[in-house]
């Protein structure tokens, strides 16, 4: 087998490219061929658990400390979501998890 970069062999790459074929025919949802298990996505924070909201700047959304009130479920978007609440307000907020950080206590 000839080697390729790094001295992996051609069949290893062989079978990467493989699987890139296989998840793409998941995401195609071709009939007839075999399905893989992907990875799930989970939620990050707890609910309870104290964390920063860094919101977007064009909605001027209230930055600081926040507390997960609840986990909502995870569509098929992947787009894991928060329900979260400041204590200095009557309402709780919808925030996407690249928006939120671990509080400093």
């Amino acid at each position: 087998m000839p080697a390729l970069r790094d001295g992996q062999p051609k069949a290893f790459v062989d079978c990467i490219i493989g699987d890139i074929y296989r998840v793409m025919d998941v995401l195609e949802h071709k009939p007839g061929r075999r399905r893989i298990a992907l990875q799930p996505v989970m939620h990050r924070y707890s609910i309870g658990q104290l964390v920063f909201f860094e919101g977007a700047a064009q909605y001027n959304a209230a930055r600081g400390q926040y507390k997960i009130v609840r986990l909502v479920p995870i569509e098929r978007d992947n787009k894991v979501v928060y329900r979260i609440k400041n204590a200095a307000e009557a309402f709780e907020r919808t925030a996407e998890e690249h928006q939120l950080s671990v509080a400093l206590a």
